[in-house]
């Protein structure tokens, strides 16, 4: 993999701006997964995706080529990422072990002992889901339909084809035009010139096969609006 590739769905290019709209699942193997098998579920689902892209929607298959030009205007700016978590690596959780690449060393599962945010009130849903899961799809695109249209398409080819993958959570998400958050403030504001973004962004070979990766965090937090509206401005910056 050349410095310049890595996956679609990571925007660090000079003017790149991610699409306004994104869903997340994750996504865990059913039980006693094989690994051919594990390997072979996560290509339908890439391959599945591309097709999106072209307007190649499974369920419509023949459509004219008026629908595949409408498939295509909603869909073929809709991209996909896949990223590993750190549950994929630990052979405890999969029998037999699904991989036999080394664990890179800053891919840790959270614990729930001593968090790292003590101040925030986490919901009841991290009580039911550690938010940890073998594989990640980000799904990014131009409109909430297009993301979740593939969202969709993903569920209905893991129950069609029996593959041995089950969503275990899902979380969607969008961008102002104004660029700000529900805090008023500019949400995601980078000042690290274009031509660094790759260096930042780079995971190192370490492991080897870590070489041209990159890493990714999912954040979620819990914002008190009123709250937050009482206090002045001075105290808020």
């Amino acid at each position: 993999m050349s410095d310049d590739r890595l996956q679609e769905g990571i925007y660090f290019r000079s003017g790149q701006r991610p699409p306004p709209y994104y869903r997340l699942l994750l996504l865990d193997y059913l039980p006693h997964t094989q690994v051919e098998q594990a390997h072979a579920a996560l290509e339908q689902i890439f391959a599945m995706l591309g097709d999106l892209r072209t307007g190649t929607v499974r369920d419509l298959a023949g459509q004219d080529e008026e629908q595949i030009a409408k498939a295509v205007g909603e869909l073929g700016e809709t991209d996909s990422m896949f990223a590993f978590g750190a549950r994929l690596f630990d052979h405890t959780l999969h029998d037999p072990p699904l991989l036999s690449a080394p664990r890179p060393k800053y891919l840790v599962s959270l614990t729930h002992d001593g968090d790292p945010l003590p101040a925030v009130a986490w919901s009841s849903e991290r009580d039911r889901w550690g938010g940890e899961a073998d594989v990640a799809i980000q799904l990014t695109g131009p409109s909430d339909a297009a993301v979740n249209r593939a969202a969709i398409e993903v569920w209905k080819l893991l129950a069609d084809e029996k593959l041995p993958l089950a969503i275990v959570s899902s979380f969607a998400g969008f961008s102002r035009r104004d660029g700000r958050g529900w805090l008023d403030f500019h949400d995601g504001v980078s000042n690290i010139e274009s031509s660094e973004r790759l260096l930042a962004i780079r995971a190192t070979a370490d492991p080897t096969w870590m070489a041209g990766g990159t890493y990714m965090a999912f954040l979620r937090y819990a914002v008190d609006l009123s709250a937050w509206r009482a206090l002045t401005r001075a105290q808020q910056e």
